[in-house]
């Protein structure tokens, strides 16, 4: 035990000798340390309590142990004071510096102005957009107001029913027309027309036309509202039944053959639509009764016993939304018929139809009052919370929506002004994004292309446009 007494002061003795260039006497026997910490006030108290025990082992001190000692702790004290004094030298010339005035900064005569943060700023004008190419019709074939101009599913064709004629323009190149028009029937004639999704086919009074060979096939009575499936391959008309019940068949595009008939005890039906997915299909009667029916087994689903019309689909086919005679507005489960939730009452003197955007999330109601100046609004709705998103304060009354006046993101709408004019507008803001021009014929309709980029438009002397979507 006192041997590690002993040999730790032998260290700090050492170290001490170190730092006194040798002054010190050290042993020879015992090697110098050099990794010993520096002199503290702390070290001294440690040495002290060593070299009482080791005076309480009893063993005898090497020479001159006092005198180290002693010269140990005053290098210790010495350098603690040292410090004391050096910190608060720094600390009072750090006060001093802080204390002094900073002198005024030079004035800058050319300085930049400052931009009013985002928020502040106004919105931004619409853009004004001209057409890519435009090419008019025969005059021989004037357009009516329930003509129109579409994209085909894959954007690469134009297709404009036009007075008893379909029309196909390559939309890259719309300078020429491809092929020659297929003749729907007498312009004269009223009618309503759908065309399948890849612009292969068109149904109108009663019959499937080949829009490519110009064949026709008799499928129902004209003037009835068929439906295409998504695919294009098959069309759901209403069809007379011998016995007087409501009966909507499902036909085969290709070969014009029945598949399934859909048959309920309605007197008869007015119109018939698949939904967007293609996985159900939603008929109409004359009494009102809206049906929903499996697309693949025939099957009904579930009945709507309402008054309710105009009924659609939303995306993936499990909403239903519907306009009643009396104004009121609703989605409702296409499988259970529970209400959605959307459920608004609008004003039951004027026209008021609606339509779900490409997305589903939201609703588009279009207003027609009985009185006024004949112009249109457009209210924007949240499908999913029911609440009320924008306005879109004058559209023209001559031109309401389809499901192609929206992007396929959902995210903007075309419609056509008072004025003629198309505009485009972010549904999220009510924002007017751009206006297409040239107003020099009013517009009887407008629709995006499948990607968003394009819009389409048919005017009222039968010139059809094509501008590109900011």
């Amino acid at each position: 035990m006192a041997n590690d007494v002993e040999n730790q002061l032998v260290r700090y003795f050492g170290w001490i000798e170190k730092q006194s260039g040798g002054v010190l006497h050290r042993d020879p026997d015992q090697p110098a340390v050099s990794d010993v910490p520096a002199a503290s006030l702390d070290d001294a108290q440690q040495l002290a309590a060593l070299e009482l025990q080791f005076h309480a082992t009893g063993a005898v001190p090497r020479r001159n142990t006092r005198r180290r000692i002693v010269a140990f702790a005053t290098v210790a004290v010495v350098g603690l004071v040292a410090g004391i004094v050096i910190r608060g030298t720094f600390d009072d010339l750090r006060a001093r510096t802080v204390e002094l005035p900073t002198p005024p900064a030079a004035p800058i005569s050319q300085a930049p102005p400052i931009s009013p943060t985002p928020s502040l700023q106004p919105p931004l004008a619409p853009t004004v957009v001209e057409p890519i190419f435009e090419v008019r019709a025969d005059s021989q074939f004037a357009p009516s107001s329930s003509d129109f101009a579409v994209f085909s599913s894959d954007g690469s064709t134009i297709l404009a029913a036009m007075s008893g004629m379909i029309i196909r323009l390559g939309s890259d190149d719309g300078a020429t027309a491809t092929g020659s028009p297929t003749i729907l029937g007498p312009p004269e004639f009223s009618r309503v027309v759908q065309i399948s999704p890849d612009g292969s086919r068109a149904f109108a009074l009663g019959q499937l036309h080949d829009t490519s060979t110009g064949g026709v096939t008799a499928l129902a009575e004209p003037d009835v509202r068929a439906g295409f499936s998504p695919d294009g391959l098959r069309i759901v008309v209403p069809t007379d039944s011998p016995r007087g019940e409501g009966r909507a068949t499902i036909f085969d595009t290709s070969t014009g053959e029945p598949i399934i008939v859909l048959q309920s005890d309605d007197f008869a039906i007015a119109w018939a639509i698949y939904s967007p997915d293609g996985s159900r299909i939603m008929t109409q009667g004359e009494a009102g009764i809206t049906r929903i029916w499996d697309a693949t087994t025939g099957e009904q689903i579930i009945e709507l016993d309402d008054s309710d019309s105009l009924s659609s689909f939303n995306p993936d086919g499990t909403t239903v939304l519907s306009v009643g005679p009396s104004g009121r507005v609703r989605t409702r489960s296409a499988t259970t018929g529970e209400l959605g939730a959307f459920d608004h009452q609008f004003d039951p003197v004027g026209d008021t139809r609606a339509w779900f955007s490409s997305d589903g999330d939201t609703i588009a109601i279009w207003y027609r009052p009985a009185a006024g100046d004949g112009n249109a609004t457009i209210e924007l709705w949240s499908a999913r919370t029911g609440d009320r998103l924008g306005l879109i304060p004058a559209v023209s009354s001559g031109v309401t929506l389809t499901e192609a006046s929206f992007s396929a993101d959902g995210d903007r709408m075309v419609t056509v002004a008072p004025d003629g004019s198309g505009e485009i507008w972010r549904i999220a803001t009510s924002a007017k994004l751009a206006t297409l021009m040239p107003v020099t014929e009013g517009l009887l309709s407008v629709a995006f292309s499948p990607d968003g980029h394009r819009v389409v438009g048919l005017g009222n002397q039968g010139t059809i446009r094509m501008w590109e979507a900011p």
